[in-house]
């Protein structure tokens, strides 16, 4: 039989009748609020603090072994971003040591032509102060 609000009044009006309102009273706070099957025992917590605890430690376990792998995953990904990036960088040293190359060569035909121009120059005008010279002698 459930116990009901209904049922929990009619067994005080009783006590009531029979034991008097302050023995009523004192009798009914007595009883749980509900019927016993919904009153936790020290076993019902004790069995319940147990089971937490062995939840929280899987989870603590789980927790670790994820950590790990996280770990493991992230120092994988770092070692390959660093052998990608240290070919990248030898691609790039080797490109710039070819353009160090070109432009050094580009100079010294440069230097080359100015030479040539600067040398024809000194010619004409050594040629040109030569035949003014035995021109006038």
């Amino acid at each position: 039989m459930a116990i009901t609000e209904e049922s929990r009044h009619h067994l005080f009006k009783r006590l009531e009748e029979q034991l008097g309102h302050d023995e009523a009273v004192t009798l009914m706070e007595h009883l749980p609020p509900v019927g016993w099957a919904d009153v936790a025992t020290r076993r019902d917590l004790d069995e319940s603090r147990t089971a937490t605890t062995r939840d929280l430690d899987n989870m603590t376990i789980q927790l670790r072994l994820q950590m790990a792998n996280l770990g493991a995953d992230l120092r994988a990904e770092m070692a390959a971003l660093g052998t990608e990036l240290r070919g990248e960088m030898a691609e790039l040293g080797t490109e710039l040591r070819a353009e160090i190359v070109r432009v050094g060569d580009a100079q010294r035909s440069d230097h080359r032509q100015m030479l040539g121009a600067l040398v024809a120059l000194y010619l004409g005008t050594v040629a040109t102060v030569f035949g003014a010279y035995i021109g006038f002698a």
